[in-house]
């Protein structure tokens, strides 16, 4: 079996707290849970990358838990802050996890650079001149604007971006 792992949701920062947003709803995290949160974010992993990933980063911060890996995936999954799908084909596996997700547009593009900025910083240690740096010349293009166009209008899954 081949399983496949995504996040649910955006991060927001309020008052100088991350949050992430799923459905309306916003949810604290525990800094473990962001580590975990943040290293599947735009990613899709297996759960044996996803824990590599994870180790490496609460070791490079330093960040003791009194939950495992397994624990706080369960608890991020149960929270749906994170979604898993598993089939015997990679393909499979991959169409069933994105087939029930739909498009949500970003929003004010200046928002998720404030985002993107926080989250370098945070997990990734990127000098703010750095994070501007990289994301001065953040812009939507060609069939990325179509679909965010489109998303604004009518939901739009997954399953119908890949036919």
């Amino acid at each position: 079996m081949v399983e496949f792992l995504v996040t649910k949701g955006k991060l927001v920062v309020r008052n100088g707290e991350p949050l992430i947003v799923v459905d309306g709803e916003e949810k604290a995290l525990s800094k473990s849970e962001f580590i975990l949160w943040t290293s599947l974010n735009w990613k899709i992993l297996n759960k044996e990358s996803l824990e590599k990933e994870f180790d490496r980063r609460m070791k490079k911060y330093g960040i003791d838990s009194e939950m495992s890996f397994e624990q706080t995936l369960y608890r991020l999954n149960t929270r749906g802050l994170v979604v898993s799908k598993s089939d015997y084909l990679a393909a499979d596996a991959l169409y069933n996890l994105l087939k029930d997700l739909y498009v949500v547009p970003l929003g004010i593009v200046g928002n998720f650079k404030k985002a993107m900025i926080f989250g370098c910083m945070l997990i990734d240690g990127v000098p703010i001149d750095k994070c501007r740096e990289a994301m001065a010349d953040f812009d939507l293009k060609g069939l990325e604007k179509q679909i965010v166009c489109f998303s604004k209008r009518l939901k739009v899954s997954g399953a119908e971006l890949i036919r």
